[in-house]
């Protein structure tokens, strides 16, 4: 099954087996963000730089752990509480022009989960700006 990226000129792939049986059409929690456990930044995915894996981290599939990427999910479409993904806040640069606010220090598989689910938002504990 492939995913849209919001704001971001690509798709992702996820073996259809893997989402099968689950209901990806179900309504999302208010706010458009999976339920976080404790204080949270809702931030928009559009601004968070798409997280990348490194190319010998080949896991079950194109940088995924089936067991994983199902467990995240299941866990935001039944609204349990998830942490929050750290994130650096980007510097601002005049020039060139940067599309993103935001880079995750983890959460490779709550970003795309949260896309596959529907989500708009991704709750983040927001850290300090990088250099």
């Amino acid at each position: 099954m492939r995913f849209a990226m919001p704001n971001h000129p690509f798709d992702f792939e996820i073996p259809d087996a893997w989402v099968e049986g689950i209901d990806l059409t179900r309504a999302r929690a208010a706010g458009g963000a999976y339920r976080a456990r404790g204080e949270a930044t809702i931030v928009a995915l559009h601004v968070i730089e798409p997280p990348r894996r490194n190319p010998w981290v080949p896991l079950d599939w194109r940088g995924f752990s089936r067991g994983r990427f199902i467990t995240v999910l299941t866990r935001m479409l039944a609204d349990q509480e998830i942490d929050p993904v750290p994130a650096f806040a980007l510097p601002r640069p005049e020039h060139p022009p940067f599309p993103y606010d935001y880079r995750l220090a983890d959460g490779y598989h709550r970003f795309f989960a949260s896309v596959a689910a529907g989500f708009t938002h991704l709750p983040c504990d927001v850290l300090r700006p990088v250099d």
